[in-house]
This record gives structure tokens, C-alpha cells and sequence, in this order.
């Protein structure tokens, strides 16, 4: 499996696993349609980026004369789903008469590893320091043996 390949998405509280076809929020999945997936998948990839709705309805739906408004519904249910409602816009914003954008901010995670937050470099600088201590003081610590 190439790296791109376990590539996920955090934003939010919410994780986007592609490989998996998944959506969290604390740990639960969160239920979306697939065209709704490729969708927000799409999106989030190209975050911070105005996609045109003809570029969103060409990716999502390639081989199909599928409405605007159709577009507008899936937009609607991601939205209702993140509880991202279009007049507050804090992950997708609409651009009237022209497209879509993921404006949430987004950080590239791999799934099932082991992520730390800023939280990790004190406990480590704390934890080399008892650990010098320890070697400072063992010196003085072992039992003396009585010359002979």
C-alpha cells in the first residue's frame, strides 16, 4: 500500500478515512451516503481551494447528467451532518453562482498510528531529565565496599 493510500483527514473533531470509506466524530462513525463521501472527500483534499460546481459534478458523478440541484442536496446533507449550516459556512463555503469550498482547516493524519499532541515534547523533556538525575546521583547511591 503506497503512502498516498493511508492517507486520512482530520478537521474538526471529525477524521475522514479514504481507504476505509469512513467518517468519525470521537470515535463514531458518522453515516454518508457514497456520493456524499466522494463528495466531502473531494472537498477536503482540495481544501482552502474554490472548486466550480461543474468540476464537483464531473468528479462525483463522471457518467451521469446529474442537476445542480442535486449537487446543492449532497452539499446540504454533509452540511447537516458536520452541523456546518450554509449561513455559518465554517467548513464549506458557498460561492454564489459558481462552486464550493472547504474552508475548515484540515491536517493529513495517518490513520491507525500513533499521533501526539503538543503535549508530548514536555512529558519527553521531563522524562530525559529524571532519567539524568538517575545516572548523576547512582554514583553515590551504590553501597561502598570496605577496602581490604
Amino acid at each position: 500500500m503506497s503512502d498516498r493510500e493511508n492517507l486520512g483527514y482530520q478537521f474538526g473533531e471529525c477524521l475522514l478515512e479514504p481507504t476505509k470509506l469512513r467518517l468519525s466524530s470521537k470515535g463514531k462513525d458518522l453515516p454518508l451516503r457514497p456520493k456524499s463521501f466522494e463528495l466531502l472527500l473531494h472537498l477536503v483534499e482540495r481544501h482552502g481551494q474554490l472548486i466550480s460546481k461543474e468540476d464537483l459534478l464531473n468528479k462525483v458523478w463522471p457518467d451521469a447528467h446529474v442537476t445542480e440541484g442535486a449537487l446543492r442536496q449532497t452539499i446540504f446533507e454533509i452540511r447537516e451532518l458536520l452541523g456546518d449550516h450554509e449561513d455559518r459556512g465554517q467548513l464549506i463555503k458557498t460561492i454564489p453562482k459558481f462552486g464550493y469550498q472547504f474552508v475548515g482547516e484540515v491536517t493529513e493524519t495517518r490513520p491507525g498510528t500513533l499521533s501526539f499532541g503538543p503535549w508530548i515534547w514536555p512529558v519527553v523533556a521531563a522524562m530525559l531529565l529524571a532519567a539524568a538525575c538517575l545516572l548523576l546521583l547512582w554514583p553515590w547511591s551504590s553501597p561502598q565496599q570496605p577496602e581490604m
